[in-house]
């Protein structure tokens, strides 16, 4: 949620310096994020554009990940309004 409050609070959509976020909160070995943007806050929308495209469908189902960290918050971004989500994951091994 911490990623998901600074994107809409600075106007800007983009994964930043997630590694040195996520490790911040907890020391992963691997790391993964998605993150995605829509007018409404449908849990079942994010998933289905997720599961859509390759990349980030990789990173949900990989099985080298053990914990997920889910955020989301509603705003505008720009002239627009948004509903960002982000989804980071980790593992120790």
């Amino acid at each position: 949620d911490v990623h998901s409050r600074s994107m809409l609070r600075a106007d800007f959509f983009s994964h930043g310096a997630f590694s040195q976020r996520v490790r911040r909160f907890a020391s992963f070995r691997r790391i993964g994020e998605t993150i995605a943007m829509r007018s409404r806050c449908s849990a079942r929308g994010f998933v289905r554009m997720w599961l859509n495209s390759a990349p980030h469908r990789a990173v949900l189902l990989s099985r080298g990940f053990r914990r997920v960290g889910v955020g989301r918050r509603k705003g505008r971004l720009g002239s627009h309004r948004a509903c960002l989500v982000t989804a980071d994951f980790g593992s120790r091994r």
